[in-house]
């Protein structure tokens, strides 16, 4: 990790200024930073969900950038409240992956996952990082806790989003262990998890350690790229569903067909969001996705009438979003005079104060194609709220 004084201070002096403009975090709501308020029933709700349908076919909930908890790294071994505002996307429910256990245990069933190559005394692994900053937990922490909860829980699957984090471009930017910051180590290192051997940082050597193959469904990583399965295809297993390099580009071979070709037709992830006033267009850019998911379309925008109706492709949608004038708190869960675009998200799937008509009857005549929202697709979200998880989770019994 580099990062030099200088660029920091700059960072952090900007950062103070923008929360003074824009005020701290929302209070907890049903839509926002209340993650532990879903209902019993969706804390094991893929038992339900009949064998036979498609991943493609069902709501599933998902969090941005699953283990991003801290910034700086206070003496007392909390996290400094500025550079933690800028980088926490996640309720802080538990260090090492202690967080991924409380998402699990409360629907989440994917997960956005961004490493580093480090080399230590392991050898070289993963740790999970959020630009600069390591989020106190390393790829084992998160492979051991998936395992485990899905040995518990053997009719649930998780999707797992993988992403190389570190541009190494600037003093803002993580980097990867000297030596070892190009494509063909990181996929590598990733296979070295797969396959049991750690690498001790000495040219091919290795020593063993935990083998993860056996945790994935296998065709997700077996060097093509997988067509979307069903629930009973995946029960108990993880699905890579991308892993993606530091430019956001699919490693060939890895993954999902939709996700490992033309990303931007099946995901939306436009997470610049300069300020506050962008926080309703950001959402304008999810309810966009959410029509293209459902084949409905809208009169008035170029392009959506032809694009169709494709049930049978998987969809990703980031409501997340951030910029200088705005953090993921902020964007998330609004404040002062702004909606977040999980209150907007939430007043979509309940039908409320007119958000997104398209989906009901007695639509608007602009509005066309599918008649209903069917499903929502993969949606991963910062700060989601118990009750936010529910209204996803349900569409899938409808």
């Amino acid at each position: 990790m580099r990062r030099t004084a200088a660029g920091l201070a700059l960072a952090l002096a900007a950062s103070v200024v923008v929360v003074a403009a824009t005020g701290g975090p929302a209070s907890a709501a049903d839509w926002y930073n209340s993650i532990e308020g879903t209902s019993p029933a969706t804390r094991t709700w893929m038992t339900r969900v009949a064998d036979g349908t498609s991943l493609a076919a069902l709501s599933v909930p998902g969090t941005h950038d699953t283990l991003a908890l801290c910034g700086l790294s206070t003496s007392d071994g909390g996290c400094e409240a500025v550079s933690s505002g800028i980088t926490q996307t996640q309720e802080r429910k538990g260090f090492s992956g202690g967080a991924l256990g409380v998402q699990l245990n409360n629907g989440i069933r994917s997960i956005d996952i961004r490493v580093r190559v480090d080399r230590g005394a392991a050898g070289l692994t993963f740790t999970i990082h959020h630009g600069v900053y390591y989020q106190r937990a390393n790829f084992t922490d998160v492979l051991t806790r998936l395992r485990d909860w899905l040995a518990a829980n053997p009719r649930e699957t998780v999707l797992l989003n993988l992403k190389a984090e570190c541009v190494g471009a600037g003093a803002g930017d993580c980097y990867d262990a000297e030596g070892y910051a190009t494509d063909e180590w990181r996929r590598r290192v990733f296979e070295s998890y797969l396959d049991g051997r750690a690498y001790t940082g000495d040219g091919d050597a290795y020593r063993p350690a935990t083998a993860f193959r056996d945790l994935f469904w296998a065709p997700a990583v077996s060097g093509t790229r997988a067509a979307v399965p069903t629930l009973g295809e995946v029960r108990g297993k993880v699905v890579l569903v991308a892993f993606r390099g530091v430019r956001g580009g699919p490693y060939d071979g890895y993954g999902l067909r939709e996700l490992a070709g033309n990303m931007g037709e099946y995901v939306q992830d436009d997470y610049q969001v300069p300020t506050t006033a962008a926080i309703a267009g950001k959402w304008e850019k999810a309810r966009t996705h959410l029509r293209r998911t459902n084949g409905v379309w809208d009169s008035t925008r170029a392009g959506e009438r032809e694009y169709g109706h494709k049930p049978g492709d998987l969809y990703v949608n980031y409501t997340s979003g951030a910029g200088a004038g705005a953090f993921p708190y902020t964007v998330a869960g609004g404040g002062l005079f702004v909606t977040g675009v999980n209150q907007f998200l939430y007043q979509c799937l309940r039908n409320t104060d007119g958000r997104c008509p398209e989906f009901y009857a007695g639509r608007p005549s602009n509005f066309g194609g599918e008649a209903s929202m069917r499903r929502t697709g993969v949606v991963m979200m910062d700060f989601p709220g118990g009750r936010l998880i529910d209204e996803i989770v349900a569409r899938n019994f409808d």
